[in-house]
């Protein structure tokens, strides 16, 4: 400041003598100053907002300099999160959504988020895949793109995990179900043997040392919890994901048909609610809505025509967003025998849209929003008790529509910007 008033008085002298070297001199030296003044400034408001980042705002600063101390925060703590999946080509279930549904809660939370995803390998034996699948994920390197850091990798399910990364989190869908809780099961071909045994050893030990590393392990669910702490000892927290486009469920009436939705595979047991009809004593029908293999999907097509269910039973196909959200809004109930299902969106779907769940008491996941006479039924997984709540509901529409508003109200709770905050704070610390 000395200076400064040192240069003025020089300036004001020059003007009196009228010299104009002096002058010239300490317009340059003034402009200098000026400068110097204005870098350091920028500097200092720019490592306050690093500390303080909204401390700036406050202040009264020229707009152009509030935009400048903005873009530069922006840029230095908007943090870069990569979600990882594996792909299987033309199949999207739960852990697929999940991913989806993360990336766009992130960017809504502010953050650049996208997606990276390798295929399932098809090669040769299917436990040599996997491990060819280990050292993919192993060794991919996703601490920098495009000479720019990644600060978060968020890894869904096997074998994305693997991934390598100082600040990786493990947010559960499953593990390689094949060779843990479906082991020896008619759902998988690896048996209880001595090399079924081996395989499970093989991929829970590298599973292991892959959770030991995540910063943090979440789980989408109690039972996929209770499946990590069976199997690899690893305690993990449960974060129930939510439904992203809720907005598009609703409720128009009760109809004539209970409703499934969802992947066609044996372990959704489809056909248990196809027998469940041909039990029932009323008219109601089964919409069945999703795509499967066509080994699967011909065979419900032939147990349909064999028990004479062709106009009780009907297979939608695929459907988009709003045709199932229509189809959720008249249904009756959503009829969901699943067998140790990991989570169960479409149990949220159901709820969200104030329709009852009728599913098994080995359902798994979905069991845990499903409460048994309060927003659905829960039954043993035998047609004749599944035709039983089925005829019950059809014929007592006021329960149905009561159960439905139980299942709404016990959903609420869920938001994504909650589950996003709690999944980065342990970064973020």
């Amino acid at each position: 400041m000395n200076n400064l008033n040192n240069i003025i008085d020089q300036f004001r002298m020059a003007q009196s003598t009228n010299s104009r070297s002096l002058m010239i001199q300490c317009l340059c030296q003034m402009f200098i100053l000026r400068k110097l003044l204005v870098l350091s400034m920028r500097y200092w408001f720019l490592w306050a907002s690093l500390i303080h980042p909204h401390a700036w705002q406050k202040t009264k600063l020229p707009s152009h300099w509030v935009d400048y101390f903005e873009s530069i925060q922006v840029y230095r703590l908007k943090k870069r999160i990569i979600v990882v999946q594996p792909q299987t080509f033309f199949v999207k279930g739960g852990a697929e959504s999940l991913s989806t549904d993360i990336i766009l809660a992130l960017r809504q939370s502010g953050y650049d988020a996208d997606l990276c995803t390798l295929p399932f390998l098809s090669f040769g034996p299917k436990f040599l895949a996997m491990f060819f699948e280990f050292f993919l994920w192993h060794f991919l390197k996703l601490r920098d793109m495009n000479a720019r850091p990644v600060d978060i990798v968020i890894a869904t399910k096997f074998p994305a995990y693997y991934v390598n990364h100082p600040n990786k989190l493990v947010w559960l869908a499953h593990q390689s179900r094949s060779v843990y809780d479906l082991k020896g099961t008619k759902y998988t071909t690896i048996r209880n043997n001595f090399i079924g045994n081996l395989k499970q050893y093989i991929v829970r030990h590298i599973d292991n040392r892959a959770f030991t590393q995540a910063k943090k392990v979440f789980t989408i669910s109690q039972n996929v919890a209770k499946r990590l702490k069976q199997f690899n000892n690893i305690e993990a927290e449960v974060l129930y994901p939510p439904l992203r486009n809720r907005e598009i469920f609703y409720t128009d009436n009760y109809g004539d048909y209970v409703f499934y939705c969802g992947r066609l595979h044996p372990a959704k047991r489809i056909d248990l609610a196809i027998m469940a009809l041909a039990r029932c004593k009323t008219s109601v029908r089964l919409l069945i809505a999703g795509d499967g293999d066509p080994i699967t999907v011909n065979r419900l097509k032939k147990l349909v025509l064999n028990n004479e269910l062709s106009k009780k039973v009907e297979f939608k196909g695929y459907v988009t967003n709003q045709e199932r959200a229509k189809l959720y809004a008249n249904c009756l109930a959503a009829l969901l025998p699943l067998y140790d299902e990991d989570y169960g969106y479409v149990t949220l779907e159901a709820f969200q849209s104030k329709k009852p769940v009728i599913a098994c008491n080995d359902s798994g996941g979905l069991l845990e929003f499903l409460h048994h006479n309060q927003n659905g039924y829960i039954c043993e997984p035998k047609a004749d008790k599944l035709a039983d709540k089925i005829d019950y509901l059809y014929d007592n529409r006021e329960i149905a529509k009561q159960f439905g508003e139980n299942g709404y109200q016990a959903i609420q709770h869920l938001s994504w910007s909650v589950a996003i905050k709690k999944l980065i704070e342990h970064i973020e610390r």
